[in-house]
């Protein structure tokens, strides 16, 4: 290396292509910028994984995609339970959730039956 930052060389390489990739799963630019500020705020407090990778490149794409997986399910969650319909404690969940069966068997929690529950509904 001739000395130059390594996270640097890494944006410059990628940071393209990352947005391209972001653009294209969250549709929106404001989003896509935000999620390739966090991959690369990611890749800055943990550099290990940059230099535990074969490539660098896969590194930066899981980062990314999990960022906007992640993105994807706030927004979901935030559709689902709009702010008027949330306890008044910021939690849906009730200290003792309430537990349904899965068809294979597991058990899975129905947070909306909680939040009836609590709010009177």
């Amino acid at each position: 290396m001739n000395g130059e930052d390594p996270l640097a060389r890494c944006y410059d390489a990628h940071a393209q292509a990352l947005f391209g990739y972001l653009l294209s799963q969250t549709r929106q630019p404001e989003d896509a910028r935000d999620l390739l500020q966090e991959t690369f705020l990611r890749l800055a407090r943990q550099p290990e994984l940059l230099a535990a990778a074969r490539s660098e490149r896969a590194v930066l794409f899981r980062i990314a995609h999990n960022l906007a997986m992640d993105l994807h399910r706030r927004q979901k969650f935030a559709t689902v339970w709009p702010r008027s319909r949330r306890l008044a404690t910021g939690s849906l969940l009730h200290p003792r959730p309430i537990l349904m069966k899965r068809r294979s068997g597991r058990k899975r929690l129905r947070p909306w039956e909680n939040c009836r529950r609590n709010n009177g509904l």
